[in-house]
């Protein structure tokens, strides 16, 4: 449910990791850099080939636009709004923040 990692097995045990391929509009992902898990959605810097500064991917619940755009649970690649290059990204409860040189960028729940 909701984009979260794992899918249920046999004989009780509650969670299996599999892998997520995040989707980039920006090319092939070289490395991903952290990872940040919020209550029901997770955020990842990923670079990409070829380019120099890291991108911030999002996926999960998005249902307070913490993942940023319109509602949906496909991961999305977030950037921030200004275009400047990203420093660094987190995951807080309901909301994603990104780092960027010439700022602090917020989506989500704003309360």
């Amino acid at each position: 449910r909701r984009g979260r990692l794992g899918a249920a097995l046999p004989e009780g045990r509650a969670m299996a990791v599999v892998p997520v391929r995040a989707a980039c509009s920006g090319g092939p992902v070289a490395s991903v850099g952290r990872l940040s898990c919020g209550w029901s959605h997770a955020v990842a810097t990923v670079r990409l080939d070829g380019r120099p500064h890291p991108v911030a991917v999002a996926w999960g619940r998005n249902d307070m636009g913490q993942c940023g755009g319109a509602a949906g649970e496909q991961p999305r690649q977030l950037s921030a709004p200004s275009g400047a290059p990203l420093v660094a990204a987190h995951a807080g409860s309901e909301t994603t923040a990104l780092l960027a040189s010439d700022g602090l960028w917020q989506a989500g729940w704003n309360e």
